[in-house]
């Protein structure tokens, strides 16, 4: 290994490149607070009241995105989000197979997190930003990210989390103190994050945003030591959706792996080897 990349010396020539690679290809992002560039769209139409959301990551066992894509399609959410993005055409592919717009956000050169949205039931985003987070992980996963976008009704966080305690400890303060977060927060907009988030929903990893008010919206009944609905074939759930709303009417009405037990086997081994997981909710 690089000594550059040993414990106990920062990889500065490797954040330097990495920095630049993402600025580069990336020139959207937010780097650690600092807001580079936003999109700013005006929507019309109905308000929604019911919204299904889903994460989803691709791992890259099926290089066809296509594939994907039809997993996407098949289940009809609202808004996803997507994680290990590989290849810098792939996400056009998910959006034009899947028929849904969205963002991508490169994290390390051409690998990455996503966003997809139908814009018939949601709209286009009022704002969006891109953070970077310093969390080396390892010494070719120097950082990881999350994008932020409001839609006229509601704000959503897509992300992939760290594997490592303080870098999960990180992400939960940059997510919390995001001005666009708090922004919605602020106006009464529920709150939702989705992504495979490196943890489970009784571990350490996501404790401070539940004691800032978020819940999990999985389901999290288990059945010994496994959970009922694991996206991972050892029994884990590391891919969660959560939810901040101050609404007391506010609801969870569905909550699910959208692949048949039957072929979860097949799709692991074949696929991805994460399940996506699925959430409607009546946020008003």
């Amino acid at each position: 290994m690089n000594t550059l990349y040993k414990k106990e010396r920062k990889p500065i020539f490797g954040v330097t490149l990495c920095f630049l690679l993402c600025l580069l290809l990336c020139p959207n992002a937010t780097v650690w607070g600092v807001t580079t560039d936003s999109s700013i769209h005006q929507v019309h139409g109905d308000s929604v009241y019911l919204i299904k959301l889903m994460t989803y990551n691709l791992k890259g066992r099926h290089t066809e995105y296509k594939i994907h894509a039809q997993v996407v399609k098949n289940t009809d959410p609202d808004v996803v989000a997507v994680q290990e993005v590989r290849g810098l055409n792939k996400f056009e592919i998910l959006k034009e197979k899947s028929g849904y717009k969205g963002i991508r956000f490169c994290t390390v050169v051409d690998y990455g997190i996503g966003l997809l949205y139908k814009s018939s039931s949601v709209g286009e985003p009022l704002q969006v930003k891109k953070i970077l987070v310093d969390t080396y992980d390892k010494w070719y996963e120097i950082f990881r990210g999350f994008i932020v976008a409001e839609f006229r009704d509601f704000c959503f966080v897509a992300t992939h989390y760290s594997q490592k305690e303080e870098g999960k400890k990180k992400m939960n303060r940059e997510i919390l103190k995001n001005s666009l977060v708090r922004k919605c927060i602020n106006e009464g907009k529920p709150v939702y994050l989705a992504g495979d988030m490196n943890t489970k929903p009784d571990e350490p990893g996501i404790q401070g945003l539940k004691e800032a008010g978020f819940e999990v919206l999985n389901n999290t009944d288990k059945i010994g030591s496994s959970y009922v609905d694991a996206t991972r074939r050892s029994g884990a759930m590391i891919d969660l959706i959560l939810g901040y709303n101050t609404n007391p009417n506010h609801k969870t009405i569905e909550k699910y792996i959208p692949i048949p037990e039957s072929e979860r086997a097949a799709f692991l081994d074949n696929i991805s080897d994460h399940l996506p997981y699925f959430v409607k909710v009546k946020f008003k």
